[in-house]
C-alpha cells in the first residue's frame, strides 16, 4: 500500500512542477509539508490502515494540485514583477507604528521571565511547560503576536525598498522576536521565522529558483533535526547550571514521523473512545480559563493524549492527532474520513483562488495596505498546511486571534495614514 503513496506523490509533484513554475504555490507547500512529516512511513512498518489513511490525505492534495493548474492556466497569475516601490517616506514612516504594536508582546515576554524568577527559571520551565505555564495564557498570546508584526516590518521594508537606517532599527527588532523564538522552547517558533521570510522575499524581492528552494528546505529541516539533539541534551535548571546528556547526540527524525505515529496508534486502537465532535466545539471554549469552567471540551491533542495513550507523559506533554486523525476521533473511521475530505479540499481551494487573487493584486500594486494583506494570505497559507499534522484548535485559533486579527487591525491602520 505504501507503493500507492509514493508513486502518487511522484505524480503529483511533477504534475505541480509542470503546471506552475511558482515553488511556494499552495500545491507545492502541501507536498512539502507532507513529506517532511510523513516520509518516516517509508522507513517503518506501517499497517495497511495507517497506509490508506496517508494515501487519503495526499489524495486530497493531488486533487488540489489539479485544481490549481486549471485555476493557474485561467488566470495566469504571475509573481511581483515590480521589484519593489522607491521608499515612501523616511525612516518614521511604518516604523514607529509596528514598535509601538510591540509593546505588549515585549511586556508580556519580560513578565513570563520574571514570573519564573529571571531567565535560568523561564528556561528551566520549557521541558515542562505545558503544565508550568498553565494560567499565562494572556501572556503567551501578547507574545505570541511579535512574530506577525515582525513579519510585516520585513514585508513592508522590502515592497518599498527600504534604506540602511531602516534595515538597522528592523535588525533590532528582528533579533528580539529570534530571542523569544529560542525562549519559546518550540523548533517550529524559531524555524518559522526564517521560513516565512523566505517567502515573503521570494514574492516581493526576488522569485527564488527550485533548486534554491531545495537547498532551503533541507537546510530547515537539517536545522530541525540539529535543534532536536539540543533540546533533548541540554538542560538549565533554576540554579542556573547548564547539563548535557552526552549520550543523546545524534540527529533527531523524529520530525519525519509527525503525520505517521499518531495514524498508528489510532489504526492500532481496537474500540475508538469518540470525542463527538467537541475537539472542535473547543476552537470556541478553549479561550475561557479552567478557573472558570473546569470541565471545558478538551482539545484534539489533550482528548487524543488521554484517551489513546493513556497519557503517556503525565500531563507534560501532549500527542496531536493530525487533522484527518482528529476527524476520526471525532466521528470514527466513515464520518471521520468524510469530515476530512470535505473540509480539507474546501480549504485548499479556498486557498488557491486566495493564492491567484493576492498574486494578481500584488503584480500591480505593493503599497502598504496591499503588502499586509499579502503577509496574511501567508500566514493563512501556512496555517492550512500546518494543520495536516497539527491541532485544529491550536492552528486556526493562533491564525485568527495572533495573526489575522492583527495584521487586519495594523491594515486598517496604515490605510489611514
Amino acid at each position: 500500500m505504501i507503493f500507492v503513496v509514493v508513486v502518487l506523490f511522484a505524480m503529483s509533484a511533477m504534475f505541480s512542477a509542470v503546471s506552475n513554475k511558482d515553488v511556494f504555490a499552495p500545491s507545492k507547500l502541501f507536498l512539502v509539508f507532507f513529506l517532511a512529516f510523513h516520509v518516516g512511513a517509508l522507513f517503518s512498518d506501517i499497517d495497511t490502515r495507517t497506509a490508506t489513511l496517508l494515501t487519503v490525505v495526499l489524495s486530497v492534495g493531488a486533487l488540489a494540485v489539479f485544481f490549481e493548474a486549471d485555476r493557474v492556466h485561467r488566470f495566469r497569475p504571475k509573481l511581483n514583477d515590480t521589484g519593489g516601490q522607491e521608499a515612501q517616506g523616511g525612516i518614521k514612516d511604518a516604523t514607529l507604528l509596528l514598535w509601538i504594536a510591540s509593546t505588549p508582546s515585549l511586556a508580556a515576554q519580560f513578565y513570563m521571565i520574571d514570573h519564573f524568577g529571571g531567565i535560568a527559571g523561564y528556561v528551566a520551565s520549557l521541558s515542562s511547560r505545558v503544565s508550568d505555564w498553565a494560567g499565562l495564557g494572556a501572556a503567551r498570546a501578547l507574545i505570541a503576536l511579535m512574530g506577525p508584526i515582525n513579519l510585516l516590518y520585513f514585508a513592508l521594508g522590502l515592497s518599498q525598498r527600504k534604506g540602511f537606517q531602516w534595515w538597522a532599527i528592523y535588525a533590532l527588532h528582528f533579533f528580539v522576536v529570534l530571542g523569544i523564538g529560542i525562549m519559546s522552547g518550540s523548533r517550529s517558533s524559531l524555524l518559522n521565522i526564517f521560513a516565512l521570510q523566505i517567502i515573503v522575499f521570494h514574492y516581493l524581492r526576488t522569485p527564488i529558483k527550485p533548486r534554491q528552494a531545495v537547498l532551503i528546505a533541507g537546510g530547515l529541516l537539517l536545522a530541525a533535526m540539529s535543534l532536536g539533539v539540543v533540546r533533548e541534551t541540554v538542560r538549565l535548571d533554576s540554579g542556573g547550571t547548564l547539563t548535557t546528556n552526552t549520550s543523546d547526540r545524534t540527529l533527531s527524525f523524529a520530525s519525519f514521523y509527525y503525520g505517521v505515529e499518531p495514524l498508528e496508534i489510532i489504526s492500532k486502537t481496537e474500540y475508538l473512545p469518540l470525542a463527538h465532535g467537541t475537539t472542535f466545539l473547543s476552537l470556541i471554549t478553549n479561550p475561557i480559563p479552567r478557573s472558570i469552567w473546569p470541565d471545558k471540551p478538551d482539545t484534539g491533542g489533550t482528548f487524543f493524549t488521554k484517551s489513546y495513550t493513556n497519557d503517556a507523559w503525565g500531563g507534560l506533554s501532549n500527542l496531536t492527532p493530525t487533522y484527518i486523525g482528529e476527524w476520526i476521533i471525532n466521528f470514527g473511521w466513515i464520518g471521520g474520513i468524510i469530515g476530512f475530505c470535505v473540509t480539507y479540499f474546501t480549504m485548499m481551494i479556498y486557498l488557491i483562488h486566495y493564492y491567484i487573487r493576492t498574486m494578481t493584486r500584488l503584480n500591480h500594486d505593493t503599497s502598504d495596505v496591499t503588502v499586509t494583506g499579502f503577509v496574511i494570505y501567508v500566514y493563512v497559507a501556512w496555517s492550512f498546511m500546518a494543520l495536516m499534522t497539527g491541532e485544529f484548535t491550536n492552528i486556526i485559533l493562533s491564525m485568527l486571534l495572533f495573526q489575522i486579527i492583527p495584521l487586519w487591525l495594523l491594515r486598517e491602520v496604515l490605510s489611514r495614514r
